[in-house]
């Protein structure tokens, strides 16, 4: 979706914490699953990316955005967001009432995922990254 919109993202992984820290300032570990920025090269928005089928897992898992949550106000405020999945989430007082709190209400899922590019700072972001790929 990010591509597709054009929205310059970083996907990160083990290949690239080192890169993360030193280019955005995230000193949470693990990154992110994805740190959003803009042409100026400016951390926009961190995105977490979460999938549970069980509610013991969510609450667990929950407690990786009050981490993400602290390390944006030390940012400065930059947005938090979450894509979740699974039933596991179902649990609402101690696996998503968290979360949202912790995101300000930034959650989607996958069906409400293109509902994302509506929120801040998407709509500033669109079509500022490089031309798509063509398709194939």
């Amino acid at each position: 979706m990010f591509t597709e919109q054009r929205v310059p993202f970083i996907r990160t992984g083990s290949h690239n914490q080192a890169e993360i820290a030193e280019r955005f300032e995230v000193r949470v570990t693990p990154a992110p699953d994805f740190v959003i920025f803009d042409d100026a090269g400016a951390l926009r928005a961190m995105l977490e990316c979460k999938g549970t089928n069980n509610g013991g897992t969510a609450r667990d898992k929950a407690l990786r955005f009050a981490r993400l949550h602290a390390e944006s106000v030390r940012l400065g405020g930059v947005p938090l967001l979450a894509v979740l999945g699974g039933i596991g989430w179902a649990r609402i007082n101690d696996a998503l009432g968290p979360v949202v709190r912790d995101t300000e209400g930034r959650v989607f899922t996958l069906s409400t995922l293109n509902s994302m590019l509506d929120v801040a700072p998407f709509p500033s972001l669109i079509g500022t990254a490089g031309p798509a790929p063509a398709s194939l």
